[in-house]
């Protein structure tokens, strides 16, 4: 089948041959279903928008349960390896496990070593010791207060900061 503008639609017993040269356009008012059993091919030759708005599920691979299992033990025994620190600064205890076995905070074969070192704001020795364990607390002051009382003891709309 031909048509003047020279797109054409071709059946023969090998394929089906279709050509548009100008647009190709289709709606389906409900759903469709598409099934390849060899292989299939896309060439695109300038911009691509696949546009989804619901969820988008691709499937790739054997989807035989034992094979994906396997290949998931040989994955996580990998994946805790590559999760250990090079510092080691933690070790895996009851609190770094979840209820989720996906999602692991530390390394099954993580194990600490060393102590933390003390940090250098506060282990200096200029530092100024402010606070004291013996230190009790008295009252409470509000802030709001002071910035009220204070922007009442300056003239109108003049803010000095000292």
């Amino acid at each position: 089948m031909t048509h003047f503008g020279g797109s054409f639609l071709e059946f023969n017993n090998d394929a089906t041959i279709q050509l548009a040269t100008k647009n190709d356009q289709k709606l389906v008012l409900e759903d469709q279903y598409q099934t390849i059993k060899g292989f299939k091919n896309l060439w695109v030759e300038r911009d691509y928008d696949f546009l989804v708005r619901g969820d988008y599920y691709t499937k790739v691979g054997n989807f035989n349960r034992t094979y994906i299992e396997a290949w998931r033990d040989i994955i996580a025994n990998i994946a805790n390896y590559k999760q250990l620190f090079e510092i080691k600064r933690c070790v895996y205890d009851e609190k770094n496990k979840t209820g989720n076995e996906f999602l692991k905070r530390v390394s099954p074969h993580q194990v600490k070593s060393g102590t933390h070192a003390k940090g250098p704001v506060c282990s200096s020795d200029t530092r100024e010791k402010i606070w004291s364990f013996d230190y009790a607390y008295t009252q409470y002051t509000d802030v709001n207060l002071l910035i009220h009382q204070y922007y009442l003891l300056q003239p109108q709309g003049q803010f000095q900061v000292s």
